[in-house]
């Protein structure tokens, strides 16, 4: 079993309504898990944060790296409108409100939004990705490729 079938399963939804299979978007990736709802305050201001250092480091670097979303909201109408507005770039676990629930509990996540940055062996590369996305503002991507031994 590869580690993220046991974290986000084996499907991932894109942002434009469609599934892929996980591996092949993980496989061999850092991969960020982002906790977030579209009703939290603090999330609207860090989505768009995270969004465009993705975008800068990742996405121009092509960085061995993806982020999945995973919701806290309510429903799965909010889940994919805030999906589709604001992380048009991402994955997402597929909207179940227990499989999230399961997910912040294993992963000791007490509110949103919050950032755990699993290594391409599944190992936890940082647990408060959020702390060091404020505090350093820019490469941070490139911190946990390298951490995680990527050479960036």
């Amino acid at each position: 079993m590869k580690w993220w079938e046991d974290v986000v399963g084996n499907e991932l939804e894109a942002s434009d309504g469609s599934y892929v299979k996980a591996e092949e978007v993980l496989y061999d990736k850092v991969v960020v898990l982002y906790f977030s709802a579209k009703w939290c305050p603090p999330c609207k201001v860090l989505t768009p944060l995270l969004r465009n250092l993705y975008l800068d480091e990742v996405k121009k670097v092509k960085l061995p790296v993806e982020v999945v979303f995973v919701s806290s909201d309510t429903d799965k109408e909010e889940m994919r409108k805030y999906f589709e507005e604001e992380q048009p770039d991402w994955y997402a676990v597929p909207f179940d409100a227990d499989g999230s629930d399961e997910l912040l509990k294993r992963l000791e996540i007490d509110s949103v939004p919050a950032l755990v940055v699993m290594g391409r062996d599944g190992k936890i590369v940082t647990a408060d990705g959020k702390r060091e996305i404020v505090k350093k503002q820019g490469k941070v991507f490139a911190e946990w490729v390298a951490a995680d031994g990527h050479s960036s």
